[in-house]
């Protein structure tokens, strides 16, 4: 088990944050962390910068987990529904 520093615990906190912000998470707390282990995997050399980690995980798809690959396409469906809402809302 990976010792928890206080470097480990900032930048799990980081990660949380930047995932949330960029609405990879999925808003049930129990699958609200399901993107971290990846993104210290695959894109730990970003952290902190939150694009350049959201980018990095949209970029590695095909590595990640079931679980983040699911959270990611519940976010990207959602913000495509908000954009279409804002369409609408627009065009009235």
């Amino acid at each position: 088990m990976q010792n928890l520093t206080s470097s480990n615990v900032v930048a799990m906190a980081a990660v949380t944050l930047l995932l949330a912000v960029h609405g990879i998470a999925t808003p049930a707390a129990a699958q609200q962390h399901v993107c971290e282990p990846d993104a210290h995997r695959l894109c730990s050399q970003f952290i902190p910068d939150e694009s350049t980690v959201a980018s990095c995980l949209r970029r590695n798809l095909r590595n990640l987990s079931a679980g983040c690959r699911t959270a990611m396409g519940q976010a990207k469906a959602a913000k495509r529904a908000a954009r279409q809402k804002a369409r609408k809302t627009q065009s009235n």
